[in-house]
């Protein structure tokens, strides 16, 4: 699944009246094979996964060696540098407008990992009050631990 070619995102783009379905000699291209958008994106991903991630309190104090800007500062897990890790999320942000991560907890309930989720493994999204819960298919994860 490449740049607006999902389906889902086709259909909310024209009811606002946007169409991305190009046509060359009656052929629809798809957007994944434009290399000005492939060059778009690689230029995003390398910029925007070099940003640190800084984690603020609600005061919005910079909370100094919290565990989340560490992992993606530092690693995600063990075999996931954080580049890597950035870079995961950050291109399927890009692409399918959601970048998708779990945060793994030991059996103390201590966060000891960042596991990136491709959007490929979303198989839905509900909103229940003020939370929001994702299915997920992991047989579609490379990065299950």
């Amino acid at each position: 699944m490449g740049l607006f070619t999902s389906d889902k995102v086709n259909k909310a783009l024209k009811k606002i009246g946007i169409n991305l379905n190009f046509v060359t000699n009656s052929e629809p291209v798809e957007t994944e094979y434009i290399s000005t958008i492939q060059t778009c994106t690689r230029i995003l991903v390398e910029n925007v996964s070099r940003l640190p991630v800084i984690v603020r309190n609600k005061k919005g104090q910079i909370v100094e060696n919290h565990i989340i800007s560490q992992l993606f500062n530092r690693r995600f897990t063990s075999y996931i540098s954080s580049d890597t890790g950035r870079k995961l999320v950050e291109r399927d942000r890009v692409t399918n407008g959601n970048g998708f991560i779990r945060i793994i907890y030991d059996t103390r309930g201590k966060i000891e990992a960042l596991l990136p989720y491709p959007y490929t493994c979303i198989a839905g999204i509900a909103l229940s009050g003020n939370s929001m819960y994702y299915s997920v298919d992991n047989s579609q994860n490379p990065y299950v631990i």
